[in-house]
């Protein structure tokens, strides 16, 4: 199937933040035989431009949309980004028949809200890597994904869940080919750092915390020589840019 990954972030104080789950996510799709794109909408000047340029080149049969943040945490100058998603979904469906996904650390945290707020068919929580082929495999199939772990949807006002199994304990330290997928020299020129996940999970139950929704209660840790080996590529000089910020 052809699909259309949208990163939705445009959010640039102190930094902009690259985009490191949906570049997972879309090599993920990729691997699995899909036709795939990432839209980065970070440094868009017209993001709805964007998407209707994206639309109609590309055709997808599936769009997801990454959501990393509900809103920008400042008491003192409020931004609910999740308000941005309408106009987005909004635009999708006036020009394209796909079924629209949510998913991203947002969208783990409330899927409920989200998905009643946005009117999307389907919201991903847990691992988007593995969570979305798996519905995609699906999808492509004729068949639905209502049994799949980690997805949510509505049917007839109600709200369904399958809830995400007990993860293993197991990170792997992995980093995409950021070159491929999104200007990832806009982003160094902005001084944004390369992220590098170690670990997943957190078995601590701070009342303020959200990521046991997004990433799981139990501590998954990556081992000391892939850590160091994922370094070691992205800081030597023939990758810079790379473990993946540019392809060898």
């Amino acid at each position: 199937m052809k699909i259309l990954v949208i990163s939705t972030n445009r959010n640039q104080f102190p930094v902009p933040v690259i985009p490191v789950g949906a570049c997972m996510v879309t090599e993920a799709v990729e691997k699995t035989g899909h036709e795939v794109r990432l839209l980065d909408l970070m440094f868009e000047k017209d993001p709805l431009k964007a998407v209707r340029r994206e639309l109609a080149s590309r055709r997808p049969e599936v769009v997801g949309l990454s959501v990393r943040n509900i809103d920008n945490n400042d008491m003192h100058s409020p931004v609910f980004f999740i308000r941005e998603l309408v106009p987005l979904i909004d635009t999708i469906r006036s020009l394209s028949s796909a079924a629209v996904v949510l998913g991203g650390a947002a969208v783990s945290v409330m899927p409920e809200e989200i998905l009643r707020y946005t009117g999307a068919e389907w919201a991903l929580t847990g691992d988007g890597e593995t969570v979305f082929p798996m519905l995609l495999d699906k999808i492509s199939r004729g068949h639905s994904p209502v049994n799949i772990p980690g997805c949510a949807w509505i049917e007839k006002g109600v709200f369904n869940i399958i809830p995400c199994p007990s993860p293993v304990n197991i990170c792997s330290c992995r980093a995409p080919v950021f070159s491929r997928w999104i200007d990832i020299k806009a982003y160094l020129a902005r001084l944004s750092a390369v992220p590098l996940q170690t670990k997943l999970g957190c078995r601590f139950n701070c009342v303020y915390c959200t990521y046991r929704k997004i990433e799981g209660g139990t501590y998954r840790l990556s081992g000391p020589d892939e850590v160091a080996d994922t370094v070691k590529g992205l800081t030597s000089r023939r990758r810079f840019s790379g473990c993946a910020l540019e392809p060898e």
